[in-house]
């Protein structure tokens, strides 16, 4: 509890301050980081491969364009959001619950406009 309160009131500790350093000295300074054009060059592919307990299989692929990280993760968080805000379509469940729980299917209609195809191959018994 003490350095939960020492950390939400901007005090930190001996070892904080030189672990915050170390940090600072070894990561890159703002501006420093990798080029729009090279985070445009990355195009990537998932495949994927679901097996069940019982045997039943499915299998899909999903392509993205851009860095993962740079850009494809960004856009589908805020594909996600204009989902949450605007789309009417989402299935009526609360509480905690996983993005293909909380959005469904509206929320694949939303991958093209962010850069990301995804394809559902066969379900096989």
């Amino acid at each position: 509890m003490r350095r939960l309160a020492a950390i939400s009131t901007g005090r930190r500790s001996f070892g904080d301050r030189l672990a915050l350093r170390g940090l600072r000295a070894a990561s890159p300074g703002a501006g420093k980081g990798p080029s729009a054009a090279s985070l445009d060059e990355v195009d990537y592919r998932l495949d994927l491969d679901a097996r069940s307990a019982s045997g039943r299989r499915a299998t899909a692929t999903l392509r993205g364009q851009g860095n993962p990280g740079y850009r494809s993760s960004p856009n589908v968080l805020v594909e996600a959001a204009l989902a949450l805000a605007q789309d009417d379509r989402l299935p009526d469940r609360y509480g905690v619950l996983t993005p293909a729980t909380a959005l469904g299917l509206p929320l694949l209609d939303r991958f093209a406009p962010a850069g990301l195809e995804l394809a559902v191959g066969d379900v096989a018994a």
